[in-house]
């Protein structure tokens, strides 16, 4: 029956998610980038016992930067809002939440969901905000991500017996990395043949291939490192939102270290 929900609640999600941004294109991705950062860092907050005042701050901060790097000149604002969110997040600390868990909790949440999802806005401004080729590698990038773990699910619970960090996550195995990287290949080369026309010229398959299995390796330790974060609050999942998954936060984890790993692979080699 669990299984049966999270197959369909991805489905639906990222279906839905897939027919929104060719549908509203960049548009679309900015909605959605805001989105899954406020959600998410709403519940990351909830997780770490934050205070009501606290969440407040922390989404209202993460919604502000997006928003703004969103209007803004982006090449020429970046460094400036962060710097502002870091002063935000001293002010806010030292005055209101007078502790030193109040700072680490909003600096960390801030930088490991908000930073980190602004650099799919990053990638969209790497190509001048075009629709193509721009929106068609953010694409590529939450399907390379997200297949990751499709794969790395139904291989590793059907052939898994090596472990790949117990003490983190017990039921992940390298059978698992095997399964998923298999799947973020086979996605990644039927992307590239059918959308190849949509694709940066210097996007070849040879980088497409390459930068494949590096996003899949970063898909697997981005979810683990979630893991590792619930395993210390002590809870299985971040939400109940979303049938056989979990919460927001359940759903984006693979993404968090994506993001930024899939524009420096961009900004470098392409």
């Amino acid at each position: 029956m669990l299984l049966k929900q999270r197959v369909l609640s991805s489905i639906g999600l990222w279906g839905t998610l897939l027919l929104v941004l060719l549908v509203f294109k960049v548009h679309g991705a900015v909605f959605f980038v805001g989105l899954f950062a406020l959600m998410a860092q709403y519940e990351f907050s909830y997780l770490l016992k934050s205070s009501k005042k606290q969440r407040i701050f922390d989404v209202t901060l993460a919604g502000s930067f997006i928003a703004a790097y969103a209007q803004l000149a982006p090449n020429t604002w970046t460094d400036l809002l962060y710097a502002l969110a870091l002063i935000l997040i001293c002010n806010w600390s030292v005055f209101v939440g007078k502790t030193a868990v109040s700072f680490l909790t909003s600096l960390f949440c801030f930088w490991y969901i908000t930073l980190n999802f602004h650099f799919f806005l990053k990638i969209l401004d790497l190509f001048q905000w075009e629709c193509y080729p721009g929106l068609m590698m953010v694409i590529w990038i939450v399907l390379v991500t997200k297949l990751t773990d499709v794969g790395g699910f139904f291989i590793g619970c059907a052939y898994g017996k090596h472990p790949l960090a117990p003490s983190v996550s017990p039921k992940k195995t390298w059978e698992g990395v095997g399964g998923g990287m298999a799947f973020a290949l086979i996605a990644s080369v039927l992307f590239f043949l059918f959308f190849k026309k949509c694709l940066p010229v210097s996007f070849t398959l040879f980088k497409c291939l390459c930068f494949t299995v590096i996003m899949a390796w970063g898909a697997i330790v981005s979810d683990l490192l979630e893991s590792l974060l619930k395993r210390q609050l002590n809870t299985k999942d971040s939400g109940r939102c979303i049938p056989g998954i979990g919460g927001v936060l359940d759903l984006v984890d693979s993404l968090l270290l994506n993001a930024p790993l899939g524009y420096i692979l961009l900004k470098s080699f392409l």
